[in-house]
């Protein structure tokens, strides 16, 4: 790697320069700790998890790199003191175990417009009720308002994935069912959370 070399000279600026030299050398030992580790691990199944750290490292020496949107970011949008926006849920997509898929689930309300009949609907999209000390969850199915004319295609088209269900939706057409499902979460390997909305 390369060093800053040292000038003759401020005795300040040798010492600031000695401590860049010494935070560059911190880094590289990381990165150097991280692939010796992903050489021990070569035959074990966390050398993707190893790879993806020392890949981290790495660019974490040349810039600062945070996302745009992820799960911290929403949470700290939902609980900022400075917003004017009542924001009151994050909503996330969950991917279950195995087959890495968007998790989907069902629900089920009693509509009473003329005879009683059932109305079955599916969602990926989730906001989070309660979460017991064993991950047992209460998941509350969240739902877009169809236009009137030509519903049943949009339900067709929106029951294949997340992206489908959500793309090109208003916000505000992001809706609370309050029909919810109970499951594990420790049935699941990743989540991808939504901006913070306001749905009531």
């Amino acid at each position: 790697m390369n060093r800053r070399r040292l000038k003759r000279g401020n005795p300040w600026e040798m010492s600031d320069m000695m401590d860049v030299a010494g935070v560059e050398d911190e880094k590289e030992d990381e990165v150097e700790e991280l692939m010796d580790e992903m050489d021990h691990h070569k035959s074990k199944v966390d050398c993707v998890c190893d790879t993806v750290k020392a890949i981290a490292a790495a660019q974490d020496e040349v810039m600062d790199d945070c996302c745009d949107l992820n799960c911290d970011r929403a949470i700290k949008e939902l609980l900022d003191p400075t917003g004017d926006n009542n924001l009151d849920s994050v909503p996330f997509v969950l991917y279950c175990k195995g087959d890495c898929k968007p998790f989907k689930g069902y629900g089920t309300k009693i509509e009473t417009n003329e005879e009683a009949h059932f109305d079955c609907f599916s969602s990926f999209i989730f906001r989070v009720k309660e979460v017991d000390d064993n991950c047992c969850a209460r998941l509350e199915l969240l739902r877009v308002n169809e236009e009137p004319s030509g519903s049943e295609d949009g339900c067709k088209k929106r029951d294949k994935d997340p992206c489908k269900q959500l793309d090109g939706v208003r916000v505000s057409d992001l809706t609370r069912t309050h029909v919810c499902i109970t499951v594990d979460l420790n049935d699941f390997n990743g989540i991808t959370c939504l901006p913070a909305v306001n749905l009531d």
